[in-house]
């Protein structure tokens, strides 16, 4: 009996004892199971991404990135579109030059890639994200990336790749903005896929070559700022007119050479056209007069030539019209007059010729014209009172000193303002 009970004993303390190893054992099984879980759907993605890339430098940033998603510490949500969406942002922030950044607050660091700077979700089908309510929502998804003005640098290769991933992973992803950074190369074509993308901002980088033709692939774009790079070759204007619900473009100071095609008479959303500080040439396409929502229209700093089309008068919606420093010829429009919404007008530095349309500026007819810049033309008075009359408009300095003259001549001949001048008087 006694040897019995001994051995009762010691038969708890040996399964005590074996489930307490097996308790403390856990984490290590689970931790290594977690990791080959990871390995197993990450594997082929990164092996996909680094047989694409060229530069042993891009291929550094893919390890960083492989090796980080197996060796972090923090536990991530056990779904393989979680796995893969938080690989692809630490390929962002290593091919980015992560560690530089201006802000990188809880990159890398913080479990949920949603509270990160510069990346908003939204959860269930479009409603915002709140951090710390996860366990309440079934779906999330990355919105926007906003990751502007915060020293991003390093190749456009793997930088299209992570764009391309997320437009066709995120659902509910509308907004991307990378401006003001310092992203090298050409714009991948392979970032442009069928998205419900609507704004795309790379203006101010250091991006070169040809704007691609796949752009047109994203029918869903309203903004596209690509101002301020180094872009060469033709503007695909066909591909552009066909984004039908495009509201923006902006193309300014880039090295885009050509025409202006009347292919963009299609495109009757538009409402923001920034074509200057460009190498464009020939003239302004009556089609122009087509595009009736049109706001904005800024042509500055070309090469264009020829007459400014009649057809802008067809423009009613029209506030910010600048043709400065081309090779403009011909009279100033009267269709200018029938612009009620216009406020900026900037024709200098052209050859210009011939009188100023007596009714431009006038209230009845230009009710919120404040800004007109006429010099450096060929244009010759007599200049309307009521555009005088406008604190910004601009003209030769001569021209100012004429209209001085000229304002003192109508004085003095005047009969109506004889009894202000009593030195006329006999």
């Amino acid at each position: 009996m006694r040897h019995a009970n001994m051995f009762q004993k010691m038969m708890k303390f040996l399964l005590f004892s074996t489930t307490a190893l097996l308790f403390l054992s856990l984490p290590t099984f689970a931790a290594k199971a977690n990791k080959e879980w990871r390995r197993t759907r990450i594997t082929s993605i990164h092996l996909t991404l680094t047989s694409s890339v060229s530069s042993e430098s891009d291929r550094a940033h893919l390890e960083k990135a492989f090796d980080w998603v197996l060796s972090v510490k923090f536990p991530l949500r056990g779904d393989a579109r979680e796995l893969i969406r938080i690989y692809y942002l630490a390929l962002l922030y290593y091919s980015t030059n992560g560690p530089s950044w201006i802000v990188r607050r809880g990159w890398l660091v913080h479990p949920d890639a949603c509270t990160w700077y510069g990346i908003d979700c939204t959860v269930d089908g479009g409603m915002p994200y709140e951090a710390g309510k996860e366990k309440d929502y079934t779906s999330r998804s990355i919105s926007k990336v906003r990751l502007q003005y915060n020293d991003l640098s390093g190749s456009t290769d793997l930088f299209g790749h992570v764009v391309a991933y997320l437009c066709s992973e995120a659902e509910d992803l509308w907004m991307l903005d990378f401006g003001n950074n310092e992203l090298l190369g050409t714009i991948p074509r392979h970032m442009f896929v069928h998205s419900g993308l609507n704004h795309l901002n790379l203006r101010a980088n250091r991006l070169v070559g040809p704007l691609p033709v796949e752009i047109g692939r994203v029918a869903t774009l309203r903004e596209v700022s690509l101002a301020d790079n180094e872009l060469t070759g033709t503007i695909p204007y066909e591909i552009i007119a066909s984004m039908q619900v495009l509201k923006a473009l902006w193309l300014s100071n880039n090295r885009f050479v050509g025409t202006i095609s009347g292919e963009l008479g299609r495109m009757e959303n538009l409402d923001y056209l920034y074509l200057d500080m460009n190498d464009l040439h020939g003239s302004i396409p009556e089609e122009i007069g087509k595009i009736e929502s049109l706001k904005h229209l800024v042509l500055d700093e070309n090469l264009l030539t020829g007459t400014i089309p009649i057809s802008v008068g067809s423009l009613v919606q029209l506030e910010h019209f600048t043709v400065a420093s081309n090779r403009i010829v011909g009279t100033i429009p009267n269709a200018f007059t029938e612009l009620h919404e216009l406020f900026v007008l900037d024709l200098s530095h052209n050859e210009i010729t011939g009188t100023i349309p007596n009714d431009l500026g006038g209230p009845e007819h230009n009710p919120y014209l404040r800004d007109v810049r006429l010099h450096d033309m060929e244009t010759v008075g007599p200049y309307p009172k009521h555009l005088r009359d406008i604190p910004s408009f601009k003209v030769q300095r001569a021209l100012r000193m004429l209209f001085v003259v000229q304002e003192a001549m109508h004085q003095l001949y005047n009969p109506a303002t004889k009894d202000s001048l009593p030195f006329l008087e006999e």
